[in-house]
């Protein structure tokens, strides 16, 4: 239900002509709509985006680029498995909702503390830029694949999620490391 209608346009009667439950039953279950929404979100969120890889060492540049690779086609392949309760959590109107707007920004920290992990490997390593700040960056990487994410892989549906990545991958490599 919530991901034909929407969040903002279902109602609980909604949900419970379609569930062919009572109201007295959904509330013994949620609190409200916004639970249910949350509940619905976290479990998106918990296929749509599986634990993204522990970011391996690295001995050169080329690495830190498959490394992101690899992190970004994780998350883009997970997402365009399951459009439709992505669209929900990404597009849907689902991060309005308090319960769902933590979850979500659950995973992009620890999407983005692995990032930053990888980058500080890359310092570590002697191959990222003089003044790139790794929390910085890392936030800067996962806000881009999320825009990438709501604004080409959910709303084109010829979109490939491995050009999308490896062309993300490219660029922020390029940004971040000599």
């Amino acid at each position: 239900m919530l991901l034909r209608r929407g969040v903002h346009a279902t109602h609980v009667g909604h949900v419970v002509r379609e569930a062919g439950v009572s109201r007295g039953t959904f509330y013994k279950h949620f609190d409200s709509k916004r639970q249910l929404v949350g509940v619905a979100a976290r479990e998106v969120l918990d296929r749509v985006l599986p634990r993204v890889p522990e970011p391996p060492a690295l001995e050169r540049r080329a690495d830190l680029e498959a490394a992101l690779a690899a992190m970004h086609t994780h998350v883009l392949r997970a997402v365009a498995a399951e459009p439709a309760a992505a669209r929900l959590v990404f597009l849907g109107g689902a991060a309005a909702e308090p319960a769902a707007a933590r979850w979500i920004a659950s995973h992009e920290q620890a999407w983005r503390h692995l990032v930053a992990t990888l980058l500080r490997r890359a310092r570590a390593a002697g191959f990222l830029r003089e003044g790139v700040e790794p929390s910085l960056a890392a936030a800067v990487v996962v806000g881009s694949v999320l825009h990438v994410l709501r604004t080409e892989l959910l709303r084109r549906p010829d979109a490939d999620p491995d050009a999308l990545a490896a062309a993300l991958a490219r660029l922020h490599a390029d940004a971040v490391a000599r």
